[in-house]
């Protein structure tokens, strides 16, 4: 009983993650545990209650793998168990179970159900959050945002105007809080798509004088031109707002913030890159910060 029920499982996950093909390896490891199976209800004399109870254990997880295809596999699984472990130890029958036997069980009855039933719920809003992030990102199109490299030269651009005094414009920082945790918790399509989301709300919330593009997955730069800092809150906060709403209106996307920063043009500034600093800057909260939606920083 301690080799089957304490080394056994061990065993299974080292030889799964240690093959070519871990589903394949997994998938007959879950026969095995019918074959064990069979040779348990053997072991306890066919008493009813907890023969069918192992039984339609194995054969629950059977179902969840991969259907019936593996569930008639496992069925025939435990009858080979059952048999060879009747060979060894021959057919005792005993129909009746004690009652120390059936309180035994309904832990088992109450709880293995219950896990079952949460794993599925669990899968299912993972699949759901993955269609979710397939839909989105095949609708992006990454040729509504400017270039890095070109919306770095538009920058420069814009500086020596501003310089000249012929304008004004901020620069805005946006980027999602924790990319990199979320994408370890909730897989790379996931940011992905949250990448994406936030792309198409900025792209859709700003002027078509205003240019943006995306630095890294995540993490967007956007020149507000002939704006000031009060006037580029304002854009900011609408796409806040509808970032937000992704997750209260139940899009099926894990939740997450944004922090923005804002920088407006001023002449103490050196460079055009020294104005892109100070908006990343203002992006990236203080180590005494405390959380919250979204983060404003103006210059």
């Amino acid at each position: 009983m301690g080799l089957n029920g304490f080394i056994w499982p061990y065993l299974a996950y080292r030889i799964a993650i240690a093959s070519p093909a871990p589903y394949q390896a997994e998938l007959r490891n879950l026969q095995l545990d019918c074959a064990f199976a069979g040779g348990w209800v053997v072991a306890m004399h066919f008493s009813a209650l907890p023969s069918l109870l192992l039984l339609s254990m194995v054969a629950m997880n059977c179902v969840t793998a991969k259907g019936i295809h593996l569930l008639c596999k496992g069925l025939a699984a435990a009858a080979a168990g059952i048999f060879l472990a009747g060979a060894c130890m021959g057919f005792e029958v005993t129909w009746e179970t004690p009652a120390r036997v059936i309180w035994a069980c309904l832990p088992m009855l109450v709880i293995y159900p219950f896990v079952v039933g949460w794993a599925s719920y669990s899968l299912a809003k993972q699949l759901l959050r993955q269609q979710k992030a397939l839909s989105i990102v095949a609708g992006f199109d990454e040729r509504m945002l400017t270039p890095h490299d070109r919306w770095l030269y538009q920058l420069a651009q814009v500086f020596l105007r501003c310089r000249c005094g012929s304008g004004q414009a901020t620069v805005a920082h946006i980027r999602i809080d924790d990319f990199e945790a979320l994408g370890q918790r909730h897989g790379a399509l996931v940011t992905h798509a949250l990448s994406v989301r936030l792309g198409h709300l900025i792209v859709a919330g700003l002027r078509s004088t205003d240019l943006v593009c995306m630095r890294r997955p995540g993490e967007f730069l956007v020149l507000l031109q002939q704006a000031r800092t009060l006037g580029a809150q304002a854009l900011t906060s609408r796409i806040e707002e509808a970032f937000v709403h992704c997750f209260t209106s139940g899009k099926g996307l894990p939740e997450a913030r944004i922090r923005v920063g804002l920088a407006e043009f001023s002449h103490d500034l050196r460079s055009e890159n020294e104005w892109l600093r100070q908006a990343q800057r203002h992006s990236t909260p203080l180590e005494t910060d405390q959380p919250h939606p979204a983060g404003h920083s103006g210059a």
